[in-house]
C-alpha cells in the first residue's frame, strides 16, 4: 500500500473506531451508578474495530473499560478483528482484544479522545 492510501485508511479506521468509542462512553456514563459498587461484573460493550459493519459486542467489567481508557490510542475488540495496518496487539483475552493504535491512527484517537477534551 503506498503511503497516501495507507494514510487514508489510518484515518478512515481511527475515526470508526473513535466513534466507538463515544458509543461505549455513553453506555459508561448509565452504568456508573450501577457498577459503581460492582467493578468486576461484566457488561456487554460495542467492538471498538475499525469495521464499520462490524456487529459484534465484547465482554468487559468497568474496571477492565477503565483501564483500556486510561489511553488515548487503547482500544478493545473483538478477538481477530485487529487491522495490523491499524494498531497492535497489546493484550489478548478469550472476551477481547486490547490493541493501541499507531502512527497516523493513534494521532487521530489522541486527538478524539472524550477524556482529553
Amino acid at each position: 500500500m503506498d503511503p497516501v492510501d495507507m494514510r487514508e485508511h489510518q484515518t478512515r479506521a481511527a475515526r470508526m473506531e473513535s466513534f466507538f468509542r463515544e458509543v461505549n462512553e455513553r453506555i459508561a456514563s448509565m452504568l456508573d451508578p450501577l457498577h459503581a459498587e460492582h467493578p468486576t461484573v461484566e457488561q456487554t460493550w460495542v467492538c471498538e474495530c475499525c469495521a464499520g459493519s462490524c456487529t459484534d459486542w465484547v465482554s468487559l467489567s468497568l474496571q477492565e473499560y477503565e483501564r483500556v481508557r486510561s489511553d488515548g490510542t487503547w482500544f478493545f475488540i473483538a478477538p481477530a478483528h485487529h487491522d495490523p495496518l491499524v494498531e497492535q496487539v497489546l493484550e489478548r483475552t478469550d472476551r477481547y482484544w486490547l490493541v493501541e493504535k499507531i502512527e497516523e491512527a493513534a494521532e487521530i484517537t489522541r486527538g478524539t479522545n472524550p477524556r482529553q477534551r
